[in-house]
């Protein structure tokens, strides 16, 4: 089902609330600032509607009209056309465009998008279904995100912003242990509510990871009780401790810091919780923060690296209680070149839920881009088209199957090129992707959304060679 809207944003304010309430009903909306940008997209995959934003005076309303009448290839699209006192200043253009709405400002979103669906249930020719998906369905199917059968842990990273959201009988181990470490645990919500909320984070994102990267039960009890009680000693000598994300930077001091209060949970796992395994687990991360995780058996180091990469995660992402993609960005980048962590397949699986989280989250990006010239933007134009071009001629004939950015793996051929939403190639169709470009793919679309879903080629219809 096609659900690409473009909506041509006006000089006035974004319209958050009409973004929203679209995305919300499931479509994959972007935002462009011209006419033309809405035709080179057209080169790349169709449109279901077109917003037009000429919402601040009328000279905008004006040249939007000009901008349109002059785009025959944009006659067959649904324009929903937004502005003040219009309906008798679209004469002309309802005559030119098969289905053209116009909405009077200021509107209810709600009801505009009931009157777009009225309007494309009479045109049956438009061949769409009405049936309305939510974006969350789309990310996270029927299951309960909490039971981590179908999220990589991104939802919850997302929204989980108070500790009601979480539910403790998924966090905590079903371990002997299991009443010891929720005491902990209360213990440590109790002395610092903040620092419980992120405890739950951590432990939450860590064994969602843990159980897709098949983990067995045992280990990732450890991995539970590790990522719930890693604060434990900085909660209980009420240690302020500098944000995890001073990682990237690898400074001396206040890593050495972090690690003696690390060291210090693991101490008070061992006496309190009487659960060693889990002590050598949080002390091995210890090890890591101070820099000297190079001795560490393999397999305890992997569990150690689950626990660190699941709070650095958490922490970067996360300002002032809130989700921050600038944040995702900066620990998507110290995945890439981070000396800390060793696993690859671990980093791409926090990758990964970093990816689920992105495409969940609705605040619109504000992407600079400097003015280009008409050469530029033909020149761009040119290229877009040939991407796409290409892509159509190497996956003629083949099988092909989409993906959400969070389902691409390493090894995936692209079928079409990966563009973003402001009409960038960002990678060409038929290239590869390894582990590498999968991690700077996510983190780019932190900040500059590329478009989702992506076709890749079917695995037996493909080289898997990276």
């Amino acid at each position: 089902m096609n659900n690409n809207v473009i909506y041509v944003r006006g000089r006035g304010e974004e319209l958050v609330d009409l973004i929203t309430a679209f995305r919300n009903a499931g479509f994959v909306l972007r935002s462009t600032r011209s006419v033309e940008e809405v035709i080179l997209a057209l080169d790349v995959s169709p449109l279901r509607a077109i917003i037009v934003d000429a919402s601040a005076d009328d000279s905008e309303i004006a040249e939007r009209s000009v901008e349109l009448a002059n785009a025959r290839e944009l006659y067959s699209i649904p324009i929903i056309f937004i502005g003040r006192k219009i309906r008798d200043r679209l004469a002309v253009l309802m005559n030119q465009f098969e289905l053209l709405i116009p909405v009077e400002y200021p509107f209810n979103a709600d009801s505009l998008l009931r009157t777009f669906a009225a309007a494309e249930a009479q045109r049956p020719d438009l061949a769409v279904s009405q049936e309305v998906v939510s974006t969350t369905d789309i990310v996270l199917g029927e299951n309960d995100p909490l039971a981590g059968e179908t999220s990589l842990g991104g939802g919850m990273l997302l929204r989980g912003r108070s500790i009601e959201d979480f539910d403790e009988d998924t966090l905590l181990p079903n371990t002997a242990y299991r009443a010891a470490v929720e005491s902990a645990l209360d213990s440590i919500t109790t002395l610092d509510e903040e620092r419980g909320l992120s405890a739950r984070r951590t432990g939450y994102l860590a064994t969602t990871v843990a159980g897709r990267e098949g983990i067995d039960e045992a280990e990732r009890s450890s991995i539970q009780t590790g990522s719930l009680l890693l604060h434990w000693g900085a909660a209980e000598s009420q240690a302020e401790l500098p944000n995890f994300g001073i990682l990237v930077s690898a400074h001396a001091g206040p890593n050495q810091h972090l690690s003696d209060m690390v060291r210090l949970s693991a101490d008070l796992v061992a006496q309190r919780v009487s659960d060693v395994e889990s002590a050598k687990v949080i002390d091995a991360v210890a090890q890591l923060v101070a820099g000297r995780g190079e001795h560490l058996p393999p397999e305890l180091k992997r569990l150690a690296e689950c626990i660190l990469l699941a709070e650095i995660t958490q922490q970067s992402c996360m300002t002032n209680g809130r989700w921050d993609h600038f944040g995702a960005q900066r620990a998507l980048k110290m995945m890439r070149g981070g000396h800390l962590v060793s696993s690859e397949e671990l980093k791409v699986a926090f990758a990964r839920s970093l990816g689920e989280a992105i495409l969940m989250d609705e605040t619109p990006k504000r992407i600079y881009r400097p003015a280009r010239t008409r050469e530029e933007r033909t020149d761009n134009a040119r290229k877009i088209s040939a991407a796409a071009e290409h892509g159509r001629a190497i996956s003629k004939g083949r099988r092909t199957k989409t993906v959400r950015l969070f389902e691409l793996e390493p090894g995936a051929r692209l079928a079409e090129p990966l563009v973003t939403n402001d009409n960038v190639v960002l990678v060409p169709a038929e290239i590869v992707v390894d582990r590498e470009l999968l991690v700077r793919i996510i983190e780019l679309a932190s900040v500059r959304p590329v478009r989702d879903p992506i076709i890749v080629l079917e695995e037996d219809d493909r080289t898997i060679e990276v």
